[in-house]
C-alpha cells in the first residue's frame, strides 16, 4: 500500500455493505479465502481490501479472497482503503481516449 494517498482513505467497511462482481466471485479460490480466514483467527491482519463506493454500497477494487474470507471468520468490518472513483474513472477516460484519437 502506498505510504500516502491523498485519494484514497482507510476505513472499517462493514461487511454488509460490501459488493462482489459476479465475475469476481467466480475467480474466487476456496483455498486463498480458508488461508486467509486462518490468518485472522490467529490474529493476524491482512493487508486492506481496496473499495470504491457506489451508491449506497463499497465494490471490491482488489481484496475479494480477504473480504469472504471476513464473512467466513463471521466479522462484520474489514480494514479497507477507500478510493474516491471520480478521480479514477477519469484517469481511465482519458486513457481510453488517448488510446483511440487519431493523431494527424
Amino acid at each position: 500500500m502506498r505510504a500516502y494517498d491523498r485519494n484514497a482513505a482507510t476505513i472499517w467497511a462493514p461487511l454488509a455493505e460490501i459488493r462482489i462482481s459476479k465475475r469476481g466471485w467466480r475467480s474466487i479460490n476456496r483455498s486463498t479465502i480458508e488461508r486467509y480466514r486462518q490468518w485472522l483467527e490467529e490474529g493476524r491482519e491482512p493487508p486492506p481490501v481496496q473499495l470504491v463506493r457506489q451508491g449506497d454500497v463499497y465494490v471490491v477494487r482488489d481484496g475479494r479472497h480477504r473480504v469472504a474470507a471476513a464473512l467466513a471468520a463471521g466479522h462484520e468490518f474489514v480494514l479497507a482503503e477507500l478510493r474516491r472513483i471520480a478521480r479514477m474513472l477519469g484517469r481511465r477516460l482519458a486513457a481510453a481516449r488517448a488510446r483511440t484519437s487519431t493523431r494527424p
